[in-house]
């Protein structure tokens, strides 16, 4: 019989049983998430085939930033399916979002960080102005002449209910 000496079982101990338990919480998806970035949309910080890690524990004792990167389910098509998107969060609540001008597909916006600062503003007549309700979102992908985002999505927020976590690291 194989004799390995106390050192050595507790040393491997030490290894094993944490890493045994860090894969069985990744794989669960109860404290961390791995998924594959779809699309072109947050080109170039995310390359489209390129994976990553969320944290979903990281809104659990705070709210998403502005240029934080989120990943949320949503159902953006109506058809009662959710899917998982990643996107940079613009603006949060109580924050005005005008869009307007530049082209169909990459639209100029633009956030003020409350009512008062849009009216001191200039504006077009042309624009659209949005008050960003309260426990929501705007989100842009970074790429955005190639995003489909808050800038066209029949509802423009991300709810808070809807925010899985942040993305932690890509590989």
């Amino acid at each position: 019989m194989l004799k390995i000496k106390k050192e050595t079982r507790n040393t491997i101990l030490w290894i094993a049983i944490p890493l045994v338990v860090s894969l069985i919480i990744f794989q669960s998806g109860l404290f961390l998430i791995h998924a594959v970035v779809p699309s072109a949309s947050m080109q170039p910080t995310m390359k489209v085939g390129s994976h990553f890690v969320g944290n979903h524990m990281a809104f659990w004792f705070r709210k998403p930033k502005v240029d934080e990167i989120i990943f949320f389910k949503k159902d953006l098509f109506q058809n009662g399916r959710k899917s998982l998107y990643v996107k940079r969060v613009v603006a949060t609540e109580g924050n005005v979002v005008v869009i307007s001008g530049g082209t169909e597909l990459d639209p100029h916006v633009k956030v003020y960080e409350d009512k008062a600062a849009y009216e001191k503003a200039p504006h077009n007549k042309d624009e659209r102005v949005l008050t960003v309700p309260k426990g929501s979102y705007f989100v842009e992908g970074d790429n955005r002449s190639n995003s489909y985002d808050s800038r066209f999505w029949k509802d423009p927020f991300v709810r808070a209910d809807e925010v899985e976590g942040n993305v932690l690291f890509q590989f």
